[in-house]
């Protein structure tokens, strides 16, 4: 495989090429990855590119994982059919709802793609890490998921539209492989050796029940075959620009078909790993962390109670049954999502980096494993439900 990774200046040549700048601009760049600190990029190259006049983002999306390879010591390639993905879905976001960054240009044979620039905005799982809150981040994203699943789905479409939007957002291969990094038979759940000896005997029982494989498998298969609506796939805290006022979403590159439990179960499996590492940030004052405590769970309140109140202004008579299954689906991906980034390695979530007691990872870890069995066993009708088996059990 023939690698042309961008650097500074050719990103710079790349983008005068393109017409982004003139090609006697004075352009400066910077490599966000290397220069800056909230970015949890595991696959792709970004640039910021500014002369006098504008700043544009240039983002190469490459047909390997720059992290993962280096982490595995080998190459772990990614198909680069993302970029076509990246751009249309980004684009079709920002103009549904302007809660992506606008597209520019897109050139697929180089794998680029040159968008808006958001670098005023902040990362919103380091944000939240940071103990900052944006109060109303549920109830918007909420209300957005619902009215994708409404308006990209049959319940809005007619057949030949949504026959057209499938083809367009077509992502069968990415859509099977991103399941399968959660649900998968080799998810993170299936490793004893990443996470820590204390919790290692109840992750094995739960390895060893056959009504949660059993169940698990159900959903992996569940997220392969449907395709109901237009989702984001990797919707999670760290995908997630925030300002007092703004939202935006990044990385679409595996956005198209699939399940709107997906994006519902991701979102808010941040916040409750988000929750989690405020019980064992013993550096921080106890007022601080229960203030945070306090908001991630209302945050995952709001979600739900936000996608089920604008579904039911969308479709009355079926949004009950609708929901209802929606929601099983979702807090059962929620967990297998804590799990994942609650792992040792390169899936570790930044907010559970910051945690540095042995004893205290080892508490949050079994309470992660405790919920996963939950979700499979209580029975759970509301988020509300939810909520209290975490405040019961934390």
């Amino acid at each position: 495989m023939k690698l042309n990774l961008l650097n500074k200046d050719t990103a710079i040549q790349k983008a005068k090429k393109f017409g982004l700048f003139d090609k006697n601009s004075d352009v400066h760049a910077v490599d966000i990855l290397k220069e800056v600190d909230e970015t949890e990029g595991l696959v792709n190259q970004i640039f910021l590119l500014f002369d006098p006049t504008r700043s544009v983002v240039l983002k190469q999306v490459l047909p390997f994982s720059l992290a993962i390879s280096k982490y595995l010591g080998e190459l772990h390639e990614i198909d680069p059919e993302r970029i076509r993905l990246e751009s249309r879905a980004l684009t079709f976001f920002e103009s549904f709802y302007h809660i992506a960054p606008k597209v520019y240009k897109v050139s697929k044979k180089d794998g680029l793609i040159f968008m808006e620039d958001l670098t005023g905005l902040n990362n919103l799982r380091y944000e939240l890490s940071l103990g900052k809150i944006f109060p109303d981040f549920g109830i918007r994203i909420g209300r957005f998921l619902a009215d994708l699943r409404y308006y990209t789905s049959e319940l809005y479409l007619d057949s030949e539209s949504k026959k057209r939007q499938d083809a367009y957002f077509e992502n069968t291969d990415l859509r099977a492989k991103l399941t399968d990094m959660i649900t998968g038979e080799d998810n993170a759940f299936h490793h004893l050796d990443s996470f820590l000896p204390e919790v290692r005997a109840l992750q094995s029982r739960l390895l060893d029940d056959p009504k949660i494989i059993n169940s698990i498998r159900e959903l992996n298969q569940k997220l392969k075959a449907n395709a109901e609506c237009l989702c984001h796939m990797d919707l999670h805290t760290g995908n997630v620009l925030v300002s007092s006022g703004e939202i935006k979403i990044l990385d679409s590159e595996f956005s198209g078909n699939g399940s709107t439990f997906m994006d519902l179960g991701r979102i808010s499996s941040s916040f409750l790993i988000n929750y989690l590492s405020w019980l064992a940030r013993e550096d921080v004052d106890l007022q601080k962390r229960q203030l945070m405590q306090a908001y991630d769970l209302q945050m995952v309140h709001d979600l739900y109670e936000a996608f089920k109140l604008r579904l039911k202004e969308h479709v009355p008579d079926l949004y009950e049954s609708l929901y209802k299954e929606i929601f099983q689906d979702s807090i059962r991906l929620m967990a297998l999502s804590v799990i994942l980034r609650l792992q040792s390695g390169i899936a570790l979530s930044h907010d559970i980096s910051l945690v540095k007691s042995h004893r205290r990872l080892a508490q949050i870890q079994k309470l992660a494993f405790e919920f996963l069995e939950a979700v499979f066993y209580e029975d759970f009708n509301e988020i509300q439900d939810v909520i209290d088996w975490v405040c019961t059990h934390a």
